[in-house]
């Protein structure tokens, strides 16, 4: 039997619009988290210090490679009504005893 289809591309909500991260979003990206560094700082560690357009294009660039494969499946949260990053979400492949891990962050 063929594998299960992954998770859908691209999901709405009437506030939200959910879809796979693109290296195009990184502006975008870095600009949210920038706004955001004091209330991430005590929860994530990746948010000392402000993220490099650069660097954040190639992360992402990973991120959608892994989509692509049917690996891990990392969204960008956009605000439909502004059209800013509200956060991300997602789920990764690889399974724990308690069962799939799953991540998220959300812009305040």
């Amino acid at each position: 039997a063929p594998p299960p289809p992954g998770p859908a591309y691209t999901l709405e909500t009437r506030r939200l619009h959910l879809r796979p991260w693109s290296p195009a979003d990184a502006p975008a990206l870095v600009a949210a988290v920038g706004d955001s560094l004091t209330h991430l700082r005590p929860w994530m560690v990746w948010a000392q210090e402000r993220p490099d357009v650069e660097a954040t294009a190639a992360r992402l660039r990973h991120l959608r490679a892994a989509f692509d494969r049917d690996h891990d499946f990392t969204y960008g949260v956009w605000d439909r009504a502004s059209q800013r990053v509200a956060g991300g979400c997602g789920r990764q492949g690889r399974r724990r005893a308690s069962g799939l891990n799953g991540r998220r962050a959300l812009a305040e």
